[in-house]
């Protein structure tokens, strides 16, 4: 008797390449009939590319935009948009909203307050709520949405989450590898041990999850050995910009390039990992404006990233370079 459920999850990045703030890494699981593609299947409350058509007042097309969050993120609204959608996500799997970025930050995979605490521009975060750029009725709203239409088709969001990975870990990481595409393959393995996990509780006897590819590596079944020393990993596929791993037991990876174009949710990982990225570099920006007015803020990325750094200048003498810029 063929299978009639499969889980499909996805994992993504942000903030591989900057010389600021964190590299995050997200992560998504649903469960739903074999075969579907959810773009086509969650039609009612999700979308690709939103229809330009309806009120204006309501912005137009009125469901949750899935896809690569560069794209999302981009225009006037985009950073409401990226919100709404990662917020979806994560409310759903936490059964609400997280009120402040504190709360929201210790649902991460790997949370260690007392990390924190060695950062000054991540402290009083319980008094940054959220969400920061979306209307909370209408994440309730498309929360409730997303629910329904995955009700309807018989599916369910098993699980979201995700990692951070602070300046200070990530400069650990790059010193025991000095390697950056391995660097984010240990920061994924956390988080990609939690996503199978939550594909095994639910009812499917096949899983697929999709990993954008990861600095252009094409071979991980070493590393999947490593991650799995219980499981048989077998090399299904290396060629034309796929990497396809079996972990036996119904499980199954695919390495892409462009899995968030591929995969929904590799895709709606991704538009987690860049918005929690895009809180906590909001974090440092403001904390150095608070000391500098008028000081050009940055998103990170190396060439502005080390325009800030230039401008800052005796601001951050006093502080450990290695909690604060990027070795690589």
């Amino acid at each position: 008797m063929p299978d009639t459920l499969h889980n499909l999850g996805g994992i993504d990045e942000a903030g591989l390449g900057p010389v600021l703030g964190p590299l995050v890494v997200g992560s998504v699981v649903l469960e739903g009939p074999a075969g579907e593609d959810p773009w086509k299947l969650l039609g009612n409350s999700t979308c690709k590319k939103p229809r330009r058509t309806g009120s204006k007042k309501l912005g137009g097309d009125r469901r949750i935009r899935v896809n690569d969050s560069k794209l999302v993120h981009t225009g006037p609204q985009g950073k409401a948009e990226l919100e709404r959608t990662a917020l979806v996500f994560l409310s759903e799997s936490l059964g609400k909203t997280p009120e402040t970025l504190q709360e929201l930050l210790a649902q991460s995979l790997n949370f260690d307050g007392l990390e924190l605490e060695r950062y000054p521009w991540y402290q009083d975060l319980d008094q940054v709520p959220l969400p920061r750029w979306a209307d909370p009725l209408e994440v309730q709203f498309h929360r409730i949405r997303l629910r329904k239409d995955l009700e309807d088709h018989g599916g369910r969001l098993l699980h979201s989450g995700f990692q951070l990975i602070l300046v200070g870990a990530f400069n650990r990481l790059i010193q025991k590898t000095n390697n950056k595409s391995l660097t984010l393959y240990y920061a994924t393995e956390g988080v990609l041990i939690a996503a199978l996990r939550a594909a095994r509780e639910g009812k499917a006897t096949r899983s697929l999850i999709v990993l954008d590819r990861q600095g252009g590596r094409a071979h991980y079944a070493r590393l999947l050995a490593r991650s799995f020393p219980k499981a048989k990993v077998q090399v299904l596929d290396e060629a034309g910009g796929r990497s396809l791993y079996s972990l036996g037991q119904g499980f199954d990876l695919l390495f892409a390039e462009k899995g968030d174009q591929l995969s929904f949710p590799t895709a709606a990982a991704s538009c987690i990992a860049k918005y929690l990225r895009e809180l906590l570099v909001e974090r440092i920006n403001a904390y150095f404006l608070a000391s500098r007015p008028g000081l050009k803020p940055t998103a990170g990325y190396f060439q502005d990233g080390r325009r800030f750094l230039k401008d800052l200048g005796p601001l951050i003498q006093n502080i450990p370079s290695e909690i604060l810029i990027r070795l690589r």
